[in-house]
């Protein structure tokens, strides 16, 4: 991507994640070609987007495309991430059914992607009503986080072959530039607080303890 055109559009994803977030921004990055850039450029287009997510405190459905693209996936469906603290697949093959455990990012209207491992791993999706859903409580509402279990049927799936690893590289790296996004905010709010916090007549930056 062109240095100019690369600004350009790092200046419209700021502006689309510092006024939307959830459903309403996954409709800003459609409109602004996020996915067609995520396709040409993935770099780019992670780093941006998933950078400004974080500095902005939004969130949206990119990862699920980042993930998908890994996977060889049709963009719709959610992925099933691994269960909390995992990285392997979320499916386990056991003769003839797949046990699954894991966590969905967003809506599953469109069905869920779930990978599982046997040598190579293989994906299918499958309608969320073929499995239990939780609403994962504690949590920002807006990401809407599930907790999906269930036992599917191997013979009524359709899989395909997936690259799981390099599904999880790439999630890795979307997630890690959010908390960059973040973590920047934080210093910044940190920093204004500690300039403008009065504290026995002087602000608190003044403070050795605070400097």
């Amino acid at each position: 991507m062109e240095a100019s055109d690369r600004k350009l559009f790092a200046d419209s994803l700021r502006q689309a994640t510092e006024l939307h977030t959830a459903a309403v921004l996954d409709s800003a990055l459609d409109d602004l070609g996020w996915h067609d850039a995520l396709l040409d450029d993935a770099r780019d287009a992670v780093t941006l987007l998933f950078e400004l997510q974080g500095a902005a405190n939004a969130t949206s459905s990119a990862l699920n495309a980042v993930l998908a693209g890994s996977l060889g996936v049709a963009a719709g469906p959610a992925i099933a991430l691994p269960p909390l603290g995992k990285s392997r697949p979320p499916g386990v093959a056991a003769g003839e059914r797949i046990a699954v455990r894991g966590v969905a990012l967003g809506a599953l209207d469109d069905g869920l992607a779930v990978a599982w491992g046997e040598g190579e791993t293989l994906i299918a999706v499958v309608p969320a009503e073929a499995l239990e859903v939780r609403r994962i409580q504690g949590m920002d509402p807006a990401l809407a986080l599930s907790e999906v279990t269930g036992d599917l049927e191997r013979g009524a799936l359709s899989p395909a072959p997936a690259g799981w690893t390099a599904a999880v590289a790439a999630g890795r790296v979307a997630i890690a530039y959010e908390l960059i996004g973040g973590c920047r905010t934080m210093l910044r709010l940190a920093r204004e607080h500690a300039l403008q916090r009065v504290q026995f007549g002087r602000p608190i930056a003044g403070f050795q303890a605070v400097r």
